[in-house]
């Protein structure tokens, strides 16, 4: 942080100039912000200073941490000071944020008890913010649930990317071991909160990727920007998404009407991750051609990227395919589409990716 009179502090985290990336480019002008975890306060000041009033929510020095099970005989027997040890570092913590308080002369407050309950006497808010917490709670719905019960319009959540657990489950339980500390009981994947706040009402959703620096190292992480509104789409220049298409399979012969699976990779070759869990999602789709050349099927099936392809990614994954209920030889034309938004047939040089269909008549 670069704090007025005290000058530059170094941190755990360097967001500086990266504030509203983080947060997902929304605006806090004439807004009431419910805060989960300030830490030193960056973030809250920040807000602040975009024109939003600034309610945090911090754990108090009676918080029970949730380093492990409450089974008091699978307790790693070096918990207790771990426990001690984290105390105190909280206790540094707090200390930060009053002085930064004062550094900044800043109006925001603080509630210090549990996200499990908070209480309503804090009043509604018009935007949640609950940046990189969930991970360290055992119970995270808990919290998205009371945050979601307090506010009007927007909740953002932000968390670490960790991308190589998102084909095998939205959310990955971290602890392995009962000897190791665990303050880190989940990893998520941006559809996770999509999915959960939807359901909780907030129907508009954006998801951007992004990169901030943590102890000197850029660190992936992802925000999900969840609304009871439409959002504004954060877009990037179309002619920067470029994309390879490629199939071991050039002629199929199958039965009219099957529902099939083709092996399909794809290599991001353009300049901007490529994702289907953002508001305008980036998918794999078909088209069908007769003999004659003409399309007789445009609107395919559609199918999901199984993760965010950064510059240079390679993914394999099967298409899901619905072959033409007639007999007859057709060309498959695989292509991708940007939903509601635009085709990139013919956009993108290579698409589509065409392979030969012999539909025979349905066995009866």
């Amino acid at each position: 942080m670069d704090l007025p009179v005290y000058g530059s502090v170094e941190g755990y985290w360097d967001l500086r100039g990266n504030e509203s990336q983080y947060l997902g480019a929304v605006s806090f002008l004439g807004k009431r912000v419910l805060e989960i975890g300030p830490a030193s306060g960056h973030l809250s000041f920040f807000m602040e200073r975009e024109g939003g009033e600034v309610v945090s929510v911090e754990t108090g020095e009676d918080h029970p941490w949730e380093f492990f099970w409450d089974i008091p005989d699978r307790a790693p027997r070096e918990l207790a000071n771990k426990v001690a040890s984290h105390r105190e570092m909280m206790s540094r913590l707090r200390n930060s944020y009053w002085l930064a308080h004062g550094a900044f002369e800043s109006h925001a407050r603080v509630h210090y008890g549990s996200a499990y309950s908070i209480p309503p006497a804090l009043g509604r808010f018009d935007i949640s913010v609950i940046g990189c917490v969930l991970l360290h709670n055992k119970n995270p719905l808990q919290i998205l649930e009371n945050c979601a019960r307090l506010t009007r319009d927007t909740v953002i959540v932000v968390e670490v990317f960790r991308e190589t657990q998102l084909a095998q489950s939205p959310a990955m339980f971290q602890p392995t071991s009962n000897e190791r500390l665990w303050h880190t009981w989940w990893s998520f994947s941006p559809v996770y909160f999509v999915d959960i706040l939807r359901s909780m009402g907030f129907s508009e959703h954006r998801v951007t990727f992004h990169k901030q620096i943590c102890q000197g190292v850029p660190t992936g992480l992802f925000t999900v920007v969840a609304s009871r509104n439409p959002l504004s789409a954060v877009s990037h220049d179309e002619a920067q998404i470029n994309v390879k298409l490629s199939s071991m399979i050039e002629t199929l012969k199958i039965e009219a009407g099957a529902l099939i699976k083709i092996p399909i990779g794809i290599v991001n070759r353009g300049e901007v991750p490529l994702s289907s869990s953002t508001q305008q999602p980036l998918l794999l789709s078909y088209h069908y051609k007769n003999e004659s050349d003409e399309t007789v099927v445009w609107d395919g099936l559609r199918t999901s990227l199984l993760r965010t392809l950064y510059p240079g990614d390679r993914e394999d994954l099967l298409l899901t395919v619905r072959v033409p209920a007639e007999a007859g030889q057709y060309v498959l034309d695989i292509t991708i589409l940007k939903e509601h938004v635009t085709w990139y047939d013919d956009i993108i040089q290579g698409l589509p990716l065409r392979i030969k269909m012999i539909v025979t008549e349905r066995d009866r």
